[in-house]
């Protein structure tokens, strides 16, 4: 395999997936969504419905004695219902029976209702929204599916009634302890009184607040205040299954203060927050009981501090009416959102009473027309301080310009003009900042024109939006651009008339399906998990003869994707808008879904309940899915049996996961279309360990770093925690497999400033340290991050480009012959391009420097290798970026210039010793006239590659076009080489199986494709096949392409060619094989080894060095690289020709026969 070191693109990645994951957590969590259709999450039991001969065959031991009283003293709110819980029943109600299997450690004061759904809810919406609380007689935000409740009697049965006419529903626990994770669906008719719930135990909560000393009685009124549980992002969690948290639930206090939450999960820590108009606002974090465990919490109120200031301009005149809030530091403080709000008056002075104490805040000032500013508090206030003369300052900022016109050309006057962050740029290194900036809206003049000012420096999207009632221009009108940063030429938007597309939704037999969701996605829009894409949304019921219709549709290529129950998800479909009527509706025919059931099983061959049971997803998959509410979901019964229903017909992965252990191994089942496959058992593991330690830059243990760990190499786990205050942390559970640990400054409480000069970057960076761990199922693994060095050398590097100093450029410094990872350092540079690190020890160091970090994966990367002398403590050295140059424009399908184009470009020849890419990389997007620019190039030959969608699909999202590669660009010292453009096309995907030779699937085979000119798409495989050999790649021009599967020592040959039509699906195999690592050392006349570029080439005349999949990357990073050799490979067998080639010119070429040996050692001679 590959043994080079990467330099931080997959640090960076890895660190930025986390990013965007608690980004897109923290927003689940802080409003459940209630706009999205039903979801397809029960707990499922077998046929639906789990039945028993009586309810007599239910253990004596899982009845429970009747409550006790409630406390008086504590008055804790009960039911408003009968005490049979059945809310007034109609004279026609349906009645239906069922028991409550109790889990043994239930407590003895259990109280619990059974509410009854008209639709199937995750633990998110059932408690998130308040949908729960019905039961007990409190007032959801939403109540239209709730059909009725029911209390639990001691002995566990309930006797619920229905609205006339319910013959389906779907049914759920609430207790003061018990929840459920999602529904149990149940057909009426059928349950005939033997419909059996199980619930998961988690903790009640109860609390009281307490006034303060001597409180007003504005201060001491508590009626009505709203508190808030979310979970503690602060103290650590599982990014990929933060919904499991039950999200943000919000309640109101009694007269006396009293509050309670129920059944809360025991899974995470939880935060609570008070705010109080006349006190300051209060949070508690780490909030953990255990399940079973009633919490009494007396959470005492004060009056907190004062701060008072004034916001002024760059200048330091006044301005009025800026709106001026208080924030705690951080991403917990845009969780959390604003804790006191002020507006200047008209000597822009303002005051914020009440703050909070004993946090770090933030005071934030916006005026429109303006930047928004910030001031850090960087004392904690204390109780009854007064701070004043507190000044923020907004700059004017840059701005965004441009005209209006109807596609005509007329001028459009009165256009609503919104300027907003591009999301699809979050996964950048503005990603945060994106997340937190501002836009704005005007609409244009008399002219057309319009100036939209007080913008950050961050790529933004503009929309115009105009509804003509009469006229010429009679209709709704939109135009769109995105990428645009302030400060740019003049916009010119062309306004461009909204679609309507019609369609009908019809099963095999072309009969119409009554109820689906039709989900259209605008082709090219959108970045990394999809975020950002322009999407139409619709469900629709009882639609007349299946057909729907979707309105406000811009001009473009939309993606319609249809699900129903019952139904697999439709293939994608692409349509054109405007569609010409005379086409007629479009046609989308769903196939039957298919079902998987069976059991899961714990550590010691038991049953295990309330189990979660879903897909393996990638990465892209599962992020996408997690903001769209997630997957078809199953969670197992009493009995640990499961039902997971509504899957696509396929090779699918089915996996098990449950609080306490390890996830299942991956099971790939193959279902067809309405075929139930049965008897699959799901083996739960114990898991491993990681403890760790951390140390700062001084070498001392360094308490509240945040800690990320995650599974490599497809980032499908990661979890985020602190180290406590001994610099330690520990974490468990863990699947078996290579982890990635990196400590860094807490982003969480505000350490890393993702609001201030580089977004947070420096400060991440420079922080940063890592290592890679092997986790086993049953052991601990012992890691130390930032150990102090026995030899440190203190280095100042400057970077520069033409003697000018190049700044916010992040570099990194990788040592060769071992402890890659953890030796590695990285930081970015100042405004004067200097950089100053510690390193371990001196020696021969990779170093890269990475200029123009934007979105996931961006930059412009070159390396440089530098030998750091063993005789000095500190060092110092300059970096001179070459000054060579390739740009070109990028046209999508329509002929049209493309923003936010991927564009790719690597030298062509071979890689060099002690180099990862041949001393350059570039990964970038185009801006928003499709124009891409690649500066600070070496004299050589290069490959660029334009369209497709990001790192091939591993991160979701879609492309403008398929990828088109233009390779054998030759580029002089110095010189700049314009107009390699490109025209893209629409694309297809190629999906294919990877098999050992007995047939059997290989999962984690990195993939590369070829087209029919033998030019590699990508030399980074990001692609990986999951446990069922199955992989996809997507993007794909028009074409014929071929595959090939590397693991390991493993390799297969390159595979037949597959022809990609625009819009489809091909498909491809291979098989994998024993390969051979070509190893390569060269050496002069003297026999002293040298350094050189190797290239190897195959039989079919076609480059093999530099290939690098992202296993190989990680091994490379823990191992460090070698300046003396080069391993290519592994090669399947076959004759090659290797060249060696010195930097002064002097090359020689050998060949070699490779019979599928481990190992070919090749020496090469120089004269």
């Amino acid at each position: 395999m590959n043994q080079r070191t990467l330099p931080a693109l997959p640090i960076v990645a890895g660190l930025i997936i986390v990013l965007t994951a608690a980004w897109i957590g923290s927003r689940m969590l802080a409003e459940p969504d209630e706009t999205e259709g039903p979801e397809s999450t029960d707990v499922a039991a077998a046929s639906d419905v789990t039945r028993l001969e009586s309810a007599a065959e239910v253990e004596e031991d899982s009845a429970l004695e009747a409550p006790e009283p409630a406390d008086e003293e504590r008055r804790q709110v009960e039911a408003e219902a009968s005490g049979s819980g059945v809310l007034d029943a109609p004279a026609d109600a349906v009645w239906m029976e069922g028991l409550v299997r109790f889990p043994v450690g239930t407590p003895d004061d259990e109280r619990v209702f059974v509410i009854a759904l008209s639709e199937a809810r995750t633990m998110r919406r059932l408690y998130g929204t308040g949908l729960a609380g019905y039961a007990w007689g409190e007032e959801p935000r939403k109540r239209d599916d709730f059909l009725g409740s029911a209390l639990v009697d001691a002995q566990g049965r309930f006797r619920l009634a229905l609205p006339a006419g319910t013959d389906h529903t779907h049914l759920a626990l609430t207790g003061r302890y018990l929840y459920s994770k999602a529904t149990t669906p149940v057909d009426v008719a059928a349950a005939a009184g033997d419909t059996i719930l199980t619930g998961e135990i988690g903790s009640w909560i109860t609390g009281r607040l307490l006034a303060p000393d001597g409180a007003t009685p504005e201060e001491a009124d508590f009626d009505e205040v709203e508190v808030e549980l979310g979970p503690d992002i602060s103290s650590g969690f599982n990014t990929m299954e933060m919904q499991a948290s039950g999200g943000t639930r919000e309640v109101e206090t009694l007269s006396d203060g009293l509050f309670e939450f129920r059944g809360v999960p025991g899974s995470i820590a939880h935060g609570i927050s008070v705010k109080h108009d006349h006190l300051a606002a209060v949070l508690l974090l780490g909030v953990a009981p255990a399940p079973g465990e009633h919490l009494e919490l007396d959470v005492p109120m004060t009056r907190g501090a004062t701060l008072r200031g004034t916001v002024v301009d760059a200048n330091g005149a006044a301005i009025a009416e800026a709106k001026v809030a208080a924030r705690f530091r951080g991403l917990l403080g845009d969780a959390l959102g604003d804790l006191r709000k002020s507006e200047t008056d008209g000597d822009g002075r303002w005051e914020l009473a009440n703050v909070p104490t004993g946090r770090k805040l933030d005071v934030r000032a916006n005026r429109k027309g303006h930047l928004g500013g910030r001031l850090k508090l960087d004392e904690e206030p204390r109780e009854g301080d007064v701070i004043a003369n507190l000044v923020v300052t907004l700059e004017t900022g840059a701005a965004i310009t441009g005209r209006v016109t109807f596609a005509d050309g007329a001028t459009a006057t009165g256009v609503r003009v919104t300027v907003s962050p591009d999301m699809s740029q979050m996964g950048g290194m503005d990603g945060m900042a994106i997340a937190r900036a501002r836009g704005g809206s005007e609409e244009t003049g008399a002219d057309g024109t319009f100036t939209i000012a007080g913008l950050t420096d961050i790529k933004f999207q503009v929309r115009a939006r105009h509804d003509v009632e009469e006229g010429e221009h009679a209709g709704k009108w939109k135009a769109t651009t995105a990428g645009v940063r302030p400060g740019s030429d003049p916009l010119v938007l062309t306004l461009q008339q909204l679609s309507v597309l019609r369609g009908r939704v019809v099963d095999l037999a072309e009969e119409p399906v009554a109820d689906f969701k039709v989900v259209a996605t605008l082709e090219g829009s959108g970045g990394m998990f999809g975020i950002g894409a322009t999407r139409n949304r619709n469900t629709f019921k009882a639609a007349e003869d299946g057909a729907f219709e979707l309105g406000g549709l811009d001009a473009g290529t939309w993606k319609l994707v249809v699900s129903a129950a019952g139904f697999a998800q439709s293939d994608p479909v692409l349509v054109d808008t405007p569609r010409d009527e005379s086409a007629g509706p479009v046609q989308i025919t769903l196939s039957p879904s298919a079902t998987v059931t069976g059991i899961v099983l714990d550590t010691a061959d038991l049953p295990v309940a309330n189990a979660k049971v879903a897909l393996q997803l990638g990465l892209a998959e599962r992020m996408t899915s997690q903001q769209a509410g997630g997957g078809p979901t199953a969670f197992t019964d009493s009995d640990g049996k499961f039902t997971l229903k509504d899957l696509n017909p396929g090779t699918l992965v089915v996996v098990a996961s449950m609080d306490g252990f390890a996830s299942s191994a991956a099971e790939p089942v193959d279902v067809a279309a309405g075929q139930t496959i049965g008897d699959v058992t799901l083996r739960l593991r114990l898991g491993g360990s990681i403890s760790g330690e951390v140390f700062d830059n001084e070498g001392v243990p360094s308490p509240g770093r945040m800690v990320i760990v995650q599974l490599t190499p497809t980032y499908t786990a990661q979890h985020m925690l602190q180290s406590d205050e001994n610099g330690e942390f520990f974490v468990e559970h863990l699947e078996p497999g290579t982890w990635q640990v990196v400590a860094t400054a807490n982003f969480m409480s505000g350490e890393a400033d993702f609001g201030g000069e580089g977004g947070g970057m420096a400060e991440l960076l420079g922080s940063m340290k890592m290592d890679m761990v092997e986790v086993f199922d049953g052991e601990e693994t012992h890691v130390v991050l930032g150990a102090p060095p026995e030899d440190p050398v203190e280095l100042t590097i400057t970077v520069l480009a033409a003697g000018e100093p190049i700044a916010k450029t992040a570099v990194s410094l990788v040592p060769e012959g071992g402890g890659g990872m953890s030796a590695m350092k990285m930081g970015v540079t100042n405004d004067d391009g200097r950089l100053e690190l510690t390193l371990d020890a001196p020696g021969a160091y990779l170093v890269t420097v990475q200029m123009g970090l934007g979105g996931m994966g961006q930059q412009s990367s070159t390396e440089f290798l530098e030998k750091i002398p063993s005789d000095k403590a500190e060092h110092e050295f300059v970096l001179e970026l070459p000054l060579g140059r390739i740009s070109g424009l990028v046209r999508g399908p329509n002929a049209k210039p493309v923003s936010n184009c991927r564009v790719t470009l690597t030298p062509e020849g071979g890689v060099a010793f002690g180099s990862f890419m041949g001393g350059q990389y570039s990964e970038i997007t185009t801006d928003e006239e499709g124009r891409y620019d690649i500066p600070y190039l070496r004299a050589g030959t290069y490959t660029v590659c334009a369209g497709g969608t990001p790192l091939g699909g591993l991160l979701g999202g879609t492309g403008p076009g398929g990828r088109v590669v233009r390779d054998g660009i030759e580029l002089a010292e110095g010189e700049w080489v314009d107009a390699i453009d490109f025209r893209l096309e629409l694309p297809g995907e190629l999906t294919g199986f990877v098999h050992d030779a007995s047939g059997a699937p290989v999962k984690d085979v990195a993939v590369f494709i070829r087209d029919e000119e033998g030019r590699l798409l990508e030399r980074f495989s990001f692609i990986t096949t999951n446990a069922s050999g199955r992989f996809k790649y997507t993007g794909l021009a028009p074409g014929r392409y071929s595959v090939i599967g590397r693991l390991g020592e493993l390799v297969s040959p390159e595979s037949a060619l597959a022809r990609v039509n625009e819009g489809e699906t091909a498909e491809a195999s291979v098989q994998l094989g024993p390969g051979t690592v070509v190893i390569v050392t060269v050496i002069d006349g003297t026999d002293e080894q040298i350094r050189a570029r190797i290239s190897v080439i195959d039989p079919a005349g076609r480059e093999v060095s530099g290939m690098l999949s992202m296993a190989d990357i990680m091994a490379g990073m823990s191992k460090g690289f070698s300046s003396k050799e080069q391993r290519i490979g592994p090669l399947p067998p076959g004759k090659y020709r290797v060249t060696a080639t010195a930097d002064d010119g002097r090359s020689s070429t050998k060949p070699v026969i490779l019979t599928g040996q481990p190992e070919r050692k090749l020496k090469i001679r120089l004269k």
